[in-house]
């Protein structure tokens, strides 16, 4: 069982990723909010047995296996690494990054590390984004 952290108190994780992470066989246990109040509520209201207002805190803790990231996103880059180099499993929202640089330090880490990054993106296969890629491929608009 894969023991999971949350970077943020968002909507997006009390309304679809923690169902989905313990419909897979997980467990949510700690929630991390740059708010005590806030984290102390949202763990409340979400079953989760542990608050804590710092991402120190978070991902120092031997108990957690991976995070989920939902926060703002110029954020994602610093916590993602420090998830990454305390040897945390990441699932971040989207975008990965604000930019490709920090995207591919992102992966790089990871890849150093022997950690599972990645990026919750629900519509990369819906049918705009396929049509997208397809148009670029065929030239019709950007560049392949």
């Amino acid at each position: 069982m894969i023991r999971w952290g949350l970077i943020g108190a968002s909507t997006i994780a009390r309304e679809w990723v923690i169902g989905a992470i313990r419909a897979a066989g997980g467990e949510v246990v700690s929630v991390m909010s740059s708010s005590e109040e806030r984290g102390q509520a949202y763990a409340a209201e979400n079953g989760i047995a542990k608050a804590v207002a710092s991402l120190d805190d978070l991902v120092g803790d031997a108990g957690v296996d991976a995070v989920y990231i939902s926060t703002t996103n110029e954020l994602h880059h610093a916590q993602a690494l420090a998830a990454i180099h305390a040897g945390k499993h990441v699932l971040c929202e989207k975008p990965l990054a604000m930019n490709l640089n920090d995207g591919c330090e992102m992966v790089l880490k990871a890849c150093e590390a022997g950690v599972v990054i990645g990026t919750n993106h629900h519509l990369r296969n819906a049918a705009t984004h396929r049509a997208m890629r397809e148009a670029i491929a065929a030239g019709r608009i950007g560049r392949a």
